[in-house]
């Protein structure tokens, strides 16, 4: 199998039928990753020495090396083998560290000691810190340094495609605020771990904005719920449930997809879900709508019935575990209703507004969307200005026709 080798492309390789696969870049000739039934496995790099032997060369574990840094490397190995010498291997000593040597090392290190996801991270540092500041050393790197690319950020054009950049066009200054925040956080852990030479923050000095940024998205009304929810059940029954979870617990896609029937409790109407399992890493009781149980009891009735052994609510048929992304299919169903551009995660913006809109409380609000912060949830405030106003409104009308 040959595909441009990254993260997500490996997640969908991982074989179902056989004890190991192997997977070559379409990028870097005789670079490549094995994988497992479990989704582990290694990178590679195939190599032929001087008098002809071929001979596979093992980089690093997948999840531990990030697929870009292994390709690299793999380059770098193929490189020394055409000129004879043996290339250096390890990591180099903390004095000499780069900003990419800090952040694909002791810092991803701390992220995953800390049970945290870190393709957010890696994702935002390879796109935008990387090209600039990655090869900088870590106790060079200056408040002028973080001021001049802070402002660069907010020049630097979006990406239309892998090569192409969209006319005109920006990045956001919630975008730029994300990856001043990851630089930040960057140099605290630097400075906890005393890297040597890093002695202040180089982006203490610049503001990164603490007022509360508004939710951007769409916003749907019931009719344009109920019309996606028709669509999809017209192409995917299964797909139309999750989409129903969605849209009336204001769950996220992932905690949808692996959501598995031992965090059910259909006696009192809740999914429990541990640290581990969600983004704010906190235990977190999610209460479900009578709706929303029926939906789940028929569907585990209809496993049981056709005799499906498989601890997930949302299985894929084909392989039996939870999906990643439907991307292909939600494409389709949302297109087909009328609802270009509609994000899946709009569905639990969507979910937010319409609890603020019924007059529920804040707090209220804050837990069932499973917030940590009531900052997080006052992003929502502004949809309901609407609301608020023709509120007021009708209330003026009635006071002055009692006077």
């Amino acid at each position: 199998m040959k595909l441009h080798i990254t993260e997500a492309a490996l997640k969908g390789c991982v074989p179902s039928d056989k004890p190991a696969v192997k997977v070559f870049d379409s990028e870097v000739p005789g670079f490549g990753a094995q994988l497992t039934r479990t989704g582990a496995g290694n990178y590679f790099v195939t190599l032929r020495s001087a008098d002809g032997q071929r001979r596979q060369h093992k980089l690093g574990a997948i999840g531990k090396l990030a697929a870009h840094e292994a390709r690299q490397q793999a380059r770098e190995l193929m490189a020394s083998v055409r000129t004879g010498s043996t290339p250096k291997r390890g990591r180099p000593p903390a004095a000499g560290l780069s900003v990419s040597d800090f952040f694909y090392g002791p810092f991803l290190d701390k992220l995953r000691a800390q049970g945290k996801q870190t393709e957010t991270h890696t994702s935002l540092y390879r796109n935008h810190i990387e090209p600039i500041l990655g090869s900088l050393p870590m106790g060079k790197v200056t408040a002028q340094h973080a001021q001049a690319f802070q402002e660069q950020l907010r020049r630097k054009p979006v990406a239309a495609g892998r090569w192409t950049t969209q006319a005109g066009k920006t990045l956001s200054e919630g975008t730029v605020k994300r990856v001043m925040i990851l630089l930040r956080h960057l140099f605290n852990e630097a400075k906890r771990q005393k890297v040597p030479g890093v002695a202040d923050n180089p982006t203490a000095a610049l503001n990164l904005g603490s007022e509360v940024a508004l939710v951007k998205g769409r916003f749907l009304q019931p009719e344009d719920v109920q019309r996606l929810l028709a669509v999809a059940r017209a192409h995917d029954a299964d797909f139309a449930d999750a989409l129903l979870m969605a849209a009336l617990t204001g769950l996220r896609r992932s905690n949808v997809y692996r959501l598995s029937w031992t965090q059910l409790d259909f006696e009192r109407g809740l999914i429990r879900y541990e640290p581990a399992e969600v983004k704010q890493k906190k235990a977190f009781v999610k209460h479900l709508s009578a709706p929303v149980v029926q939906m789940l009891q028929r569907r585990l009735a209809a496993q049981r019935e056709a005799g499906v052994q498989t601890p997930w609510v949302f299985a894929n048929p084909k392989t039996g575990q939870p999906y990643h992304s439907r991307r292909c299919l939600w494409v389709t169903v949302r297109n087909a209703a009328g609802l270009p551009n509609l994000r899946l995660h709009d569905l639990r913006h969507s979910f937010a507004s319409a609890l603020l809109e019924a007059g529920v409380n804040l707090v209220a609000v804050k837990e069932a969307l499973g917030h940590t912060q009531l900052k997080t949830t006052m992003k929502y405030l502004h949809i309901t200005d609407k609301a608020r106003k023709q509120t007021e409104e009708t209330l003026a009308q009635r006071l002055l026709q009692a006077v």
